[in-house]
């Protein structure tokens, strides 16, 4: 489901459908309480868009992306205003894989996708990774040919953040 704007009305679809959504994005993010409430019942979310983290310290990042941990078991693509590097330099990448095992691919606003590969683990950055909004339908193809098209060295836009154990 992809909402431009949030309102009652796109609530009232979210709340209704809940249990069958596996990608949301809502632009004009309704915030944290709403994502808080509705995450139980997100049971098949795989990808889940348009967070506002904005300016947050990373204690209080945690504690927000913490509340939405039940979302572990199923999503695999975050979109949110998360920097990169912020992830990277205030050790939130390991916290966030404990929260959600099985996200491959963190996306933000600007700059480059975090992708984790499969073979070793790793968190890499990739300058090819990026979302548009208004290319909405077709997401789910392009984010499984990102993940089974990673080049296996660094180079080509690809920075290693580091592996984490």
């Amino acid at each position: 489901m992809d909402f431009r704007f949030f309102d009652s009305d796109a609530e009232r679809l979210v709340r209704h459908h809940a249990q069958n959504i596996t990608h949301l994005n809502i632009l004009g993010s309704p915030g944290w309480i709403f994502f808080q409430e509705i995450a139980p019942h997100l049971k098949r979310i795989r990808f889940l868009g348009r967070l506002i983290t904005y300016g947050m310290p990373p204690t209080e990042l945690y504690v927000h992306l913490e509340t939405i941990q039940c979302l572990g078991p199923t999503l695999q693509f975050l979109y949110t205003d998360i920097d990169p590097h912020f992830l990277a330099y205030s050790s939130l990448i390991p916290r966030i894989e404990n929260l959600f095992p099985n996200l491959r691919i963190i996306l933000p606003s600007k700059g480059s996708g975090l992708i984790r590969r499969d073979d070793i683990g790793d968190w890499i950055s990739w300058d090819k990774v990026r979302f548009d909004p208004d290319r909405w339908q077709i997401l789910e193809d392009e984010f499984e040919s990102f993940l089974q098209n990673i080049p296996s060295r660094m180079g080509e836009g690809i920075t290693l953040l580091r592996h984490w154990e």
